[in-house]
């Protein structure tokens, strides 16, 4: 078996490990912001109910693990893409990442304000931000090989 093939596998595994334990941090990190912030700061988490749009029902910090997997998965399709094909790995996918971002915050903005306070949407677009300020820089520390990193990208 030749070197090249031989490190095909270990950068899958390499990648994979990266997908983890970013996607679990990430997980992590919204669920405890989700605390503080209903705890500590008194943001009333509510949504729309699915059968009305004037009623309201509790948003439970189950809803915050499943649509953090959601946002994990996502990344991490990108990530495995742009990490296979692309020559700067990183600065690609921190750059579509930085976009995607963006474009995130818009989701919980546009949900109607009667019903819902203003204190919650910003607190849902301020979860986009803690899970990619998580998840992005993990998949390219732990994803990625150091010598594909320029420091130049970055």
């Amino acid at each position: 078996m030749n070197t090249l093939s031989a490190r095909k596998p270990a950068k899958l595994i390499r990648q994979l490990l990266a997908i983890f334990v970013a996607s679990i941090s990430a997980i992590v990190a919204n669920v405890i912001f989700y605390f503080i912030l209903k705890n500590l700061a008194g943001v009333e988490f509510i949504a729309p109910s699915e059968s009305r749009s004037l009623e309201v029902s509790p948003l439970p910090y189950t809803d915050v693990i499943i649509f953090s997997i959601v946002f994990c998965v996502g990344a991490s399709i990108v990530f495995l893409i742009t990490a296979n094909i692309a020559r700067r790995a990183a600065s690609i996918f921190v750059g579509v990442s930085i976009v995607v971002l963006i474009l995130s915050l818009f989701m919980p903005l546009k949900i109607p304000t009667p019903p819902i306070p203003m204190a919650t949407k910003l607190s849902l677009a301020a979860m986009h931000i803690v899970g990619a300020a998580v998840i992005v820089p993990l998949l390219v520390v732990i994803g990625l090989p150091i010598t594909s990193i320029d420091p130049e990208e970055i």
